[in-house]
């Protein structure tokens, strides 16, 4: 098994509205198994503790998910922004980050540009939304 992480209007498991599905539909994001509300959490696990400090695992609010984007946000200014041409071309996270866990899988540290762009577009949409991130594994 794994994580799955999707997105509601409430703390509790509550679907959401056409307005907002198409919202996050539209928003051009690129996350493993992303169908408009929810996607492959596991895959971004490391990616998201080692960078943002919080855990997929768990419930999160608007507010938490806002602070997760800004720091996405400040990762990629700092060090991707300008030096990676191909939006696809894999980045290791443990070349920018001087105190991480090594106690993951190597491929656990990879990721794409894009894919760091639409995790914190997708976090953003969360926040501006008052969406929850709800964790099923």
């Amino acid at each position: 098994m794994g994580l799955d992480n999707f997105v509601s209007k409430y703390s509790k498991k509550i679907k959401l509205d056409d307005a907002i599905l198409e919202k996050t539909k539209n928003a051009d994001i690129c996350l493993c198994c992303y169908d408009g509300c929810s996607f492959r959490g596991k895959v971004y696990v490391v990616i998201i503790d080692t960078i943002c400090n919080e855990s997929l695992y768990y419930l999160l609010c608007p507010q938490t998910l806002g602070v997760m984007a800004s720091k996405l946000n400040d990762f990629i200014e700092t060090y991707i922004e300008g030096k990676f041409e191909n939006t696809l071309e894999d980045i290791d996270i443990r070349n920018y980050i001087e105190d991480y866990d090594d106690s993951y899988e190597d491929e656990r540290y990879i990721i794409t540009k894009k894919e760091l762009y639409s995790l914190r577009d997708f976090f953003k949409i969360c926040k501006e939304n008052n969406l929850y991130l709800h964790s099923d594994y």
